[in-house]
């Protein structure tokens, strides 16, 4: 640890730039096609609010996530963990501290929007209370500017007309959704839990996570489901799980 202290004080913040410039020079990383703007990429310790909505708020508006929550849901629920995607300054400077010859860059992962994301939003009757929170959320969503972000809304269940697109494989899944809980029970399109976790399983064969920002408790969905979906309360008091560097729900 004191070496490698003291090589980090050796070297001097324009040598650090330095460095990275010659890095890039030995090894430049691709840019895909879809890779999303520099600016819209947030690392998981980033506790900065996502933009703030632009819904008309009325004075009788009080939304159940303020700008903080909501950044961190939706950070939470739709970034994914990147591997190798940034060049690990600490590690290539303690290497050239110790005179080691520079073979190969090291790099470090990230969480990140790389590969897009689909937002389904349940416009049911059972939902009604909650479609102005459900707009401040797409609002939110929209003002990040991402083409490769997708919004899409649907009655009941996603797949209940039977034109369901999903999404890119590995691409997270946020519903905004009551998973069926609300509602008449006599209701002949409320979806049943067996149908959702169809659902869940279809995309989970995609490798993509799902996460369901729910207006009840969790104890009221079926644990059967929650083993399928990642069931988060929509609520002032939502509890977001700390995300494992790769152990999310159907990515590799």
């Amino acid at each position: 640890m004191g070496e490698f202290l003291a090589g980090i004080a050796a070297v001097r913040p324009e040598q650090l730039q330095i460095l990275e410039r010659i890095v890039e020079l030995i090894e430049p990383l691709p840019t895909p096609a879809s890779a999303p703007p520099a600016q819209f990429i947030v690392s998981p310790d980033d506790g900065a609010p996502l933009p703030a909505s632009t819904t008309e708020r009325c004075d009788w508006f009080d939304p159940l996530l303020d700008d903080v929550m909501a950044g961190r849901v939706l950070r939470s629920s739709l970034q994914t963990w990147c591997d190798r995607s940034r060049i690990d300054v600490e590690a290539t400077t303690r290497m050239m501290s110790r005179l080691q010859p520079l073979t190969r860059v090291p790099r470090r992962g990230r969480w990140a929007l790389r590969r897009g994301a689909q937002v389904l939003v349940d416009n049911a009757d059972a939902m009604t209370a909650f479609a102005a929170d459900q707009s401040d959320l797409v609002q939110r969503v929209r003002a990040l500017g991402r083409s490769d972000i997708v919004v899409v809304p649907f009655h009941h269940l996603p797949t209940a007309w039977g034109s369901y697109t999903p999404p890119a494989r590995k691409a997270p899944v946020l519903i905004l959704t009551d998973l069926g809980i609300g509602g008449p029970a006599s209701d002949p399109w409320r979806a049943s839990p067996d149908e959702w976790r169809e659902f869940a399983t279809m995309l989970a064969r995609r490798q993509s996570r799902v996460v369901a920002l729910v207006p009840y408790r969790p104890s009221r969905v079926p644990a059967s489901l929650q083993r399928r979906i990642d069931v988060l309360e929509w609520d002032r008091t939502v509890n977001i799980p700390r995300r494992g560097r790769r152990r999310t729900r159907g990515q590799a």
